[in-house]
């Protein structure tokens, strides 16, 4: 039977069942933990996090595993110039989803992301994660100007950043990384200096080595720059949530719901299917509560099935603040890098099968790091 695909239990107890028990025994302690400190991500306004924020944050996030993962990483990270590319990230993919892939024949949803990294990276990847120029793309593709959020600033030099004339709230955005993104609740209330630093920081960084994500290479071919986005607000959730439309040949097969604290750092998701039904698994993060089939349901699932229907598989993020208005947030080609493990993993594959993995059909001309047969 092929490598890392779970097996029935007659073939014995193997690492995925032992790793799946203890991630819902650790995700259990941390919702207990979470409910006895009374802990409130949506008053977490700040920028650092205390020691208890940090004690839910590994429970909730895996708990030991987490740090496991995440140590050995570091271990594993510093001899990835004594291995080619395909090799250590099979060894990372190892290390955090538990199995060991088959890129020559990929079948789950991870592996097949693995390998549109490292063989196969579609030729619009630097377009459409692009922060600035996918504004573009998404308006060619849907014929749609209201879609996009308001933008105040775009430039290379963040001392030009118009503080004075922003409003109240407002987002910071690199656009050649991920995750490099910075809300603003109080304009009165923040060092413009800290800011500016780290907008240099971010301009003077490749992601794929600041992230640690090397073989997101695409990010690198992006023009640095830096953009400044309105704040968009939502009265229930005060940050709205993130609906993100996972779409395999222009259709959505699932929507992954997520409710986020000011600080972005705590995090909570629930993944449902284009029918609005509810999905039995994890992904990432903890389990959130079940949300109310949104107004614009269909209207966002147009739009995600139009942004995407240049892609064999493609995860459109949109927002419906007060379910009023559909805004679109980004495009992501590889989600988590593909490291982030489904729970239970059975789900790894049910995603891999709706993705008709082909990168000679979609005439791709070059790869990045060789090809699967390497180290093989």
């Amino acid at each position: 039977m092929k490598a890392g695909k779970p097996v029935d239990q007659k073939e014995g107890k193997i690492y995925y069942e032992y790793y799946n028990h203890w991630m819902r025994k650790l995700s259990q302690a941390g919702e207990q933990y979470y409910g006895l400190c009374n802990f409130n991500p949506r008053k977490e306004m700040g920028m650092s996090r205390t020691l208890d924020n940090r004690i839910v944050h590994l429970y909730e996030y895996g708990g030991l595993l987490l740090v496991v993962g995440r140590v050995l990483r570091r271990l594993v990270s510093p001899m990835r110039f004594l291995m080619s590319p395909v090799l250590f990230a099979k060894l990372e993919m190892l290390l955090r989803l538990g199995y060991w892939p088959d890129l020559k024949h990929p079948e789950s949803f991870n592996e097949k992301i693995c390998c549109r990294k490292l063989f196969a990276p579609h030729p619009l990847s630097a377009v459409v994660t692009d922060k600035y120029a996918v504004r573009e793309y998404v308006v060619a593709r849907t014929g749609r100007l209201d879609l996009l959020n308001n933008l105040y600033f775009c430039g290379i030099n963040p001392e030009k950043i118009p503080f004075d004339d922003l409003p109240e709230k407002f987002v910071i955005k690199a656009t050649h990384g991920s995750g490099w993104t910075i809300v603003v609740s109080d304009k009165n209330r923040v060092e413009r200096d800290e800011i500016i630093e780290q907008c240099r920081v971010w301009l003077g960084e490749k992601y794929s080595e600041a992230s640690k994500n090397y073989s997101e290479k695409h990010y690198d071919l992006i023009e640095p720059r830096i953009i400044v986005e309105k704040f968009i607000e939502d009265p229930t959730f005060n940050l709205p949530l993130d609906y993100k439309f996972f779409c395999f040949h222009g259709k959505v097969f699932c929507i992954r719901v997520v409710i986020r604290s000011m600080d972005l750092v705590h995090f909570k998701e629930i993944h449902y299917d284009a029918n609005w039904e509810e999905m039995n698994f994890r992904w990432e993060a903890p389990r959130a509560q079940s949300f109310p089939r949104p107004k614009l349901l269909q209207e966002m699932t147009v739009v995600s099935e139009q942004i995407s229907r240049e892609f064999d598989f493609c995860r459109v993020d949109l927002y419906c603040p007060d379910d009023k208005k559909v805004i679109f947030g980004e495009v992501t080609l590889t989600p988590e890098s593909g490291l982030s493990p489904f729970i239970p993993r059975e789900w790894d594959y049910r995603f891999g099968e709706k993705w008709q993995w082909s990168p000679a059909s979609r005439g791709q001309e070059q790869t990045t790091f060789g090809t699967p047969e390497a180290d093989e």
